[in-house]
């Protein structure tokens, strides 16, 4: 009975040894290729293709694209022919100095050259009237036919927006709306803008202004 007692301890321990054996080769399998494995690799493929991958392309691609197109939209400055200073005075209408003398137009006469370049606008108010007479003036830029239509969604826009819509069908573009004594900044024109086979022209949508304050662009070679 005592061999056969001790023959069986014997046995359990040797089938015990195999079994803690087994259990470390598993233990250290899973730490080879298991959660530290998978932390590693995962890891490092965010770190190159995550957050730092984005930073790098998007940084870089913001400052090459919008970054270049907006320095060179701002800096494109028209030269001194293709750049006009218009007057609006107390006679509800447009004028130009010429040869020192201010000189009503319905006319404005562009060099064809300047057709394919940026043009400029400049509008002064003369008006010397009192504010309380609101002889205020704009000058917008947009297709001849289409004039009126501009005019008119000026009005809707209201006296917040300078009697000037944010965007009209045919509109090229406008300055601000001024009182007597007022300047406008440089109204820039990107070069393209004028088109061939069609015909622009020039208003003031104040409210009661455009019947009488408007004209038209004439190209003519220089």
């Amino acid at each position: 009975m005592l061999k056969n007692s001790l023959l069986c301890v014997a046995i359990i321990s040797v089938l015990s040894t195999g079994a803690f054996a087994a259990d470390k080769p598993d233990a250290k399998a899973a730490d080879k290729t298991g959660v530290n494995a998978a932390d590693k690799p995962d890891a490092k493929a965010t770190d190159k293709t995550g957050v730092n991958a984005a930073d790098k392309t998007s940084g870089k691609a913001a400052d090459k694209t919008s970054g270049k197109a907006a320095d060179k939209t701002a800096g494109d400055t028209p030269s001194k022919e293709c750049t006009f200073e218009v007057l609006g005075t107390d006679k509800m209408k447009f004028a130009m100095n010429e040869k020192g003398k201010v000189v009503e137009i319905a006319e404005i006469k562009v060099p064809e050259k300047c057709r394919n370049k940026s043009i400029g606008f400049t509008l002064k108010n003369v008006s010397t009237l009192p504010k309380e007479a609101k002889m205020f003036h704009n000058f917008v830029v947009g297709e001849a036919t289409k004039l009126a239509t501009i005019a008119m969604e000026g009005i809707k826009a209201g006296e917040s927006a300078g009697f000037v819509p944010a965007t009209a069908d045919g509109m090229l573009g406008h300055t601000k709306t001024l009182q007597g004594g007022e300047t406008s900044d440089l109204l820039v024109l990107p070069k393209g803008s004028f088109k061939d086979g069609v015909n622009y022209g020039f208003v003031c949508t104040y409210p009661g202004h455009s019947a009488i304050m408007n004209g038209k662009f004439t190209f003519v070679k220089s």
